[in-house]
């Protein structure tokens, strides 16, 4: 099974571009360097897929199929809403508006994505605690 096979079955019912795929290689890649960089052996491809796959789109995922999510965003996909939630959370993390109080977590960054750019304007400041639950 091809790595591109692989990818099809995570966002089901969805064709992996070619443009998406380069851009999975990429979160997987640079997950795999977070990985490695506190560890005293090398993380495996198939083992940085595995970490990627049960610790960020998983989490990713399970926001995405909550109710709350499917009202805010009706008309996306499960692969559409994983690369803009990915990017929004790069945006928070590069520009820090933590400060010094460390880490964002993805959950966060999925659900500050939600308030700020639900399709639903009218409702997603309220819809959004939902999702935090």
């Amino acid at each position: 099974m091809t790595e591109k096979n692989i990818f099809e079955k995570v966002f089901t019912n969805h064709i992996v571009t070619d443009k998406e795929h380069d851009k999975l290689m990429k979160h997987i890649e640079e997950h795999k360097f977070f990985l490695n960089e506190d560890i005293p052996f090398e993380v495996t491809w198939d083992q940085a897929v595995f970490s990627w796959y049960d610790n960020i789109f998983r989490h990713v995922r399970n926001y995405y199929t909550h109710w709350a999510t499917r009202f805010l965003f009706p008309n996306i996909s499960v692969s559409e809403f994983y690369f803009q939630v990915m990017e929004h959370w790069h945006y928070m993390k590069k520009n820090d508006f933590r400060g010094e109080l460390g880490e964002y977590y993805i959950e966060e960054a999925v659900v500050d994505y939600a308030k700020k750019y639900s399709s639903k304007k009218f409702l997603r400041n309220i819809l959004y605690v939902f999702m935090k639950n």
